[in-house]
């Protein structure tokens, strides 16, 4: 449908309006946005789901922004670490924080957003990095988002993944992946023109951004899934349940 094909194109810009923010090294005061990926398809509570293309993203940035800093997020008491960015180097490109688990409080970034972050690393004096001393935040999660407040919204740059790339015959007749679609792994064996066809991807990406960044112009994605999801997730499965009863 008409509708459809919109929505699809919005997650499109949005996509690449994400990569260009991620790829722009200046951090800009008014626009602490960590990027917030997840899926687009609605499910049950609890219920993670994968292999959409989000950690093909994640490595895209990586391909792009060599000197990243890497955290295992599935620890829903992972803040609580006091050498959580450990090893994290001044002039560092990119934070990413991978499968973020759905209890963790995202408020407790918010001085990383936007003033500076404390790097303990065992056996090493401890320092403080400055705002600019270190790239943006990457976040992907397979579960809904429970911080939608007014300021949480302020720092997050949401993007999402529908299932058209899927490992789950549960729900469909085929496996598709992009090697299945496209006969090649991704970055593992790419001939120059392919290699060629990346880099200009994402210098148009970047190029997008910055056209949309001058305009004052943040592109979300389509949100009606989204705001279902975080329902969902701040409802609990029970209470699901009692009122689909």
């Amino acid at each position: 449908t008409e509708t459809e094909v919109a929505e699809q194109n919005l997650c499109f810009a949005n996509r690449i309006f994400l990569i260009g923010y991620l790829l722009h090294k200046y951090k800009v005061p008014t626009k602490p946005w960590a990027g917030y990926v997840m899926d687009y398809r609605i499910s049950e509570e609890g219920a993670s789901n994968g292999r959409a293309g989000k950690g093909l993203l994640a490595l895209a940035m990586k391909k792009m922004l060599p000197m990243y800093f890497w955290q295992d997020a599935r620890d829903p008491k992972m803040l609580d670490d006091q050498f959580l960015f450990g090893g994290l180097k001044k002039g560092n490109d990119l934070i990413h924080f991978e499968d973020w688990d759905e209890y963790l409080n995202f408020e407790r970034l918010y001085n990383v957003l936007t003033s500076s972050v404390p790097v303990n690393t065992k056996g090493l004096q401890s320092v403080n990095y400055s705002y600019e001393d270190y790239g943006k935040i990457l976040i992907d999660t397979n579960f809904g988002d429970r911080y939608m407040s007014g300021s949480a919204k302020g720092r997050k740059l949401w993007s999402v993944f529908g299932d058209y790339y899927h490992e789950d015959l549960e729900h469909y007749r085929e496996v598709r992946t992009p090697q299945t679609e496209l006969g090649h792994r991704m970055f593992d064996d790419w001939n120059e023109d392919q290699w060629n066809a990346f880099y200009n991807f994402m210098a148009q990406c970047l190029q997008f951004y910055l056209g949309m960044s001058d305009l004052g112009i943040k592109i979300d994605p389509p949100f009606a899934n989204i705001l279902k999801r975080n329902s969902l997730s701040v409802m609990g499965e029970n209470f699901r349940q009692w009122a689909d009863i």
